[in-house]
Protein backbone atom coordinates (compact mmCIF):
# COMPACT_ATOMS: atom_id res chain seq x y z
CA UNK A 1 0.00 0.00 0.00
CA UNK A 2 1.22 3.39 -0.75
CA UNK A 3 5.15 3.98 -2.61
CA UNK A 4 7.98 2.80 -0.64
CA UNK A 5 9.90 4.66 1.99
CA UNK A 6 12.70 6.50 0.86
CA UNK A 7 16.08 5.84 2.00
CA UNK A 8 17.28 8.42 3.86
CA UNK A 9 20.75 9.61 2.41
CA UNK A 10 21.62 12.89 4.68
CA UNK A 11 20.67 16.09 6.60
CA UNK A 12 19.31 19.33 4.95
CA UNK A 13 18.68 21.49 8.18
CA UNK A 14 17.27 20.55 11.27
CA UNK A 15 14.93 22.56 13.29
CA UNK A 16 14.61 25.24 9.87
CA UNK A 17 12.05 28.11 10.12
CA UNK A 18 10.47 27.55 6.44
CA UNK A 19 7.96 31.02 5.12
CA UNK A 20 6.48 30.52 1.98
CA UNK A 21 4.94 34.09 0.76
CA UNK A 22 2.97 31.85 -1.99
CA UNK A 23 1.21 30.15 0.63
CA UNK A 24 1.37 32.37 3.63
CA UNK A 25 2.58 29.90 5.96
CA UNK A 26 5.56 29.70 8.13
CA UNK A 27 6.58 26.93 10.20
CA UNK A 28 9.68 25.02 11.84
CA UNK A 29 10.25 21.31 10.47
CA UNK A 30 12.53 19.38 12.92
CA UNK A 31 14.56 18.06 9.81
CA UNK A 32 14.65 18.18 6.15
CA UNK A 33 16.28 15.22 4.92
CA UNK A 34 17.41 14.13 1.19
CA UNK A 35 16.21 10.58 0.57
CA UNK A 36 15.90 8.29 -2.78
CA UNK A 37 14.18 6.04 -4.26
CA UNK A 38 15.17 2.23 -3.02
CA UNK A 39 14.31 0.94 -6.90
CA UNK A 40 16.33 3.37 -8.68
CA UNK A 41 18.98 5.45 -6.95
CA UNK A 42 19.23 8.20 -9.74
CA UNK A 43 16.35 10.22 -8.24
CA UNK A 44 17.12 12.55 -5.00
CA UNK A 45 14.71 14.73 -3.07
CA UNK A 46 14.39 16.67 0.24
CA UNK A 47 11.57 15.33 2.68
CA UNK A 48 9.68 16.69 5.70
CA UNK A 49 10.95 14.94 8.77
CA UNK A 50 8.48 14.99 11.91
CA UNK A 51 9.04 13.38 14.69
CA UNK A 52 6.67 12.98 17.35
CA UNK A 53 7.04 11.38 20.97
CA UNK A 54 4.11 10.20 23.37
CA UNK A 55 0.84 8.78 22.55
CA UNK A 56 -0.19 8.14 19.42
CA UNK A 57 -3.91 8.66 19.25
CA UNK A 58 -6.22 8.70 15.92
CA UNK A 59 -6.68 12.82 16.99
CA UNK A 60 -3.24 13.68 17.41
CA UNK A 61 -2.33 11.38 14.25
CA UNK A 62 -4.69 13.52 12.41
CA UNK A 63 -3.44 16.41 13.87
CA UNK A 64 0.51 15.31 13.08
CA UNK A 65 -0.21 14.32 9.20
CA UNK A 66 -1.61 17.88 8.55
CA UNK A 67 1.46 19.00 9.46
CA UNK A 68 3.72 17.16 7.73
CA UNK A 69 1.30 17.82 4.81
CA UNK A 70 1.98 21.53 5.12
CA UNK A 71 5.41 21.17 5.73
CA UNK A 72 5.55 19.52 2.09
CA UNK A 73 4.27 22.58 0.77
CA UNK A 74 6.68 24.65 2.48
CA UNK A 75 9.35 22.76 1.37
CA UNK A 76 8.08 22.98 -2.38
CA UNK A 77 7.99 26.48 -1.94
CA UNK A 78 11.78 26.81 -0.48
CA UNK A 79 13.41 24.13 -3.10
CA UNK A 80 10.49 23.61 -5.57
CA UNK A 81 9.02 20.37 -7.23
CA UNK A 82 9.34 18.45 -10.11
CA UNK A 83 7.08 15.76 -11.76
CA UNK A 84 6.68 12.06 -10.02
CA UNK A 85 7.37 8.92 -11.28
CA UNK A 86 4.92 6.34 -10.98
CA UNK A 87 6.34 5.83 -7.62
CA UNK A 88 5.88 8.87 -6.06
CA UNK A 89 10.15 9.96 -6.74
CA UNK A 90 11.38 12.55 -8.42
CA UNK A 91 13.75 12.03 -11.48
CA UNK A 92 17.12 13.43 -11.37
CA UNK A 93 17.36 16.83 -12.09
CA UNK A 94 19.66 17.82 -15.69
CA UNK A 95 21.18 20.82 -13.66
CA UNK A 96 21.85 18.23 -10.20
CA UNK A 97 19.39 20.48 -8.19
CA UNK A 98 17.52 18.19 -5.50
CA UNK A 99 14.03 19.26 -5.35
CA UNK A 100 11.33 18.77 -2.73
CA UNK A 101 9.63 15.50 -2.27
CA UNK A 102 5.69 15.41 -2.26
CA UNK A 103 5.06 13.35 0.53
CA UNK A 104 6.85 13.13 4.16
CA UNK A 105 8.21 11.29 6.68
CA UNK A 106 6.43 11.21 10.42
CA UNK A 107 8.07 9.16 13.06
CA UNK A 108 6.25 7.99 16.33
CA UNK A 109 8.57 6.79 19.13
CA UNK A 110 6.91 5.56 22.21
CA UNK A 111 9.73 4.03 24.95
CA UNK A 112 12.12 1.59 22.77
CA UNK A 113 9.65 1.47 19.55
CA UNK A 114 10.19 3.69 16.62
CA UNK A 115 7.07 3.69 13.77
CA UNK A 116 7.89 5.02 10.45
CA UNK A 117 4.45 6.47 8.44
CA UNK A 118 4.72 7.79 5.01
CA UNK A 119 2.24 10.70 4.46
CA UNK A 120 1.29 11.27 0.90
CA UNK A 121 -0.02 13.82 -0.63
CA UNK A 122 -3.99 13.91 -0.68
CA UNK A 123 -4.98 17.08 -2.27
CA UNK A 124 -8.18 17.55 -0.93
CA UNK A 125 -6.57 17.17 2.59
CA UNK A 126 -4.03 20.40 1.74
CA UNK A 127 -7.07 22.21 -0.14
CA UNK A 128 -8.65 22.21 3.03
CA UNK A 129 -5.90 23.10 5.40
CA UNK A 130 -5.10 25.98 2.97
CA UNK A 131 -8.70 27.17 3.05
CA UNK A 132 -8.61 27.01 6.56
CA UNK A 133 -5.54 29.03 6.62
CA UNK A 134 -7.59 31.47 4.90
CA UNK A 135 -10.37 31.66 6.61
CA UNK A 136 -8.30 32.10 10.00
CA UNK A 137 -6.56 34.72 8.09
CA UNK A 138 -9.56 36.48 7.14
CA UNK A 139 -11.14 36.59 10.67
CA UNK A 140 -7.77 37.95 12.34
CA UNK A 141 -7.71 40.59 9.81
CA UNK A 142 -11.69 41.42 11.11
CA UNK A 143 -10.60 40.79 14.70
CA UNK A 144 -7.68 43.53 14.24
CA UNK A 145 -10.15 46.01 12.68
CA UNK A 146 -12.75 45.88 14.83
CA UNK A 147 -10.13 46.25 17.51
CA UNK A 148 -8.54 49.41 15.68
CA UNK A 149 -11.78 51.22 15.55
CA UNK A 150 -12.92 49.90 19.36
CA UNK A 151 -9.55 51.64 20.03
CA UNK A 152 -10.43 54.92 17.79
CA UNK A 153 -13.65 55.27 19.55
CA UNK A 154 -14.00 58.53 22.14
CA UNK A 155 -14.68 57.26 26.05
CA UNK A 156 -18.09 59.65 25.88
CA UNK A 157 -19.46 57.36 23.12
CA UNK A 158 -19.05 54.18 25.68
CA UNK A 159 -15.68 54.11 26.03
CA UNK A 160 -13.17 51.89 24.33
CA UNK A 161 -13.61 47.96 23.59
CA UNK A 162 -10.66 45.64 24.65
CA UNK A 163 -10.26 42.22 22.35
CA UNK A 164 -8.16 39.93 23.77
CA UNK A 165 -4.76 39.46 22.19
CA UNK A 166 -3.94 36.77 19.81
CA UNK A 167 -2.73 33.74 21.17
CA UNK A 168 1.07 33.95 21.76
CA UNK A 169 1.03 37.63 22.09
CA UNK A 170 0.90 39.14 25.73
CA UNK A 171 -2.75 41.89 26.60
CA UNK A 172 -2.30 44.69 27.57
Amino acid sequence: PGNPAPIVDGLVGNEDSIWSPTFGLRGFVDASVVGRDPFDSTGREVFAFELKTGRRTPSTETKHRAQVLLYTLLLRSRFGATAFGDRGFASADPGGRICAAGRGILVYIAGDEAQTQIVEPAWPEIRALVIARNRLTLLNQALTRAGEEADAMPAAAGGCLRLPGMLGQESE
